[in-house]
């Protein structure tokens, strides 16, 4: 939200702004679900395969619905 009141404020120093998962702050808006936002800050797993498969969890939690899950990218990521 910093970045969102900084290109507001200030739109000739911002040249380009990616505003991920971002909102007004206020509470009446929409809020995220309760099953991703748990996976989201869940302590990931130290183990290499269970870190994925953590990851995996969130991502397809986040992913967008207009866009297909690339499930093997995303693994390979």
């Amino acid at each position: 939200m910093i970045a969102q009141v900084v290109a507001y404020r200030h739109p000739g120093r911002v040249l380009s702004l990616t505003s991920i998962m971002s909102n007004t702050g206020n509470p009446e808006t929409a809020q995220g679900k309760p099953e991703a936002i748990a996976s989201v800050v869940a302590p990931a797993p130290e183990e290499r395969e269970a870190n994925i498969e953590h990851n995996m969890t969130v991502w397809r939690k986040i992913w967008s619905p207009g866009f297909p899950f690339e499930e093997e990218r995303a693994r390979a990521f």
